[in-house]
């Protein structure tokens, strides 16, 4: 419910540069469906909770490509890439909630 919560007020507060709602949602379908049987759907909100020390849901780069490396997760996948691309905001912050939404279905 939480991140149903963002999307919407994601949605409220997005750029004109910003990814639209709908299609972040069409990009986090289409990894669950991609990698709904991989292992660390179970531990990833976790490891990313446990490193936001201010409940943000932001995560800086360089800890979000730690955490990814350590439960294996392909950022070098397209649809992984692009999911990144769309949870960035500025130069050093990523937005982990919609990250782990494509993970926890």
């Amino acid at each position: 419910m939480i991140t149903r919560c963002f999307v919407i007020w994601l949605h409220c507060k997005r750029t004109k540069e910003g990814p639209g709602v709908q299609e972040l949602e069409a990009l986090i379908d289409t990894i669950q469906k991609q990698l709904k049987s991989h292992p660390y759907k179970d531990n990833i909100r976790e490891a990313f909770q446990d490193q936001d020390k201010e409940a943000s849901g932001f995560v800086d780069k360089e800890m979000f490509f730690k955490i990814c490396d350590s439960l294996s997760i392909p950022v070098d996948d397209s649809l992984i890439k692009e999911l990144i691309r769309m949870c960035t905001h500025g130069e050093d912050r990523i937005n982990y909630f919609n990250f782990v939404h494509a993970f926890s279905h």
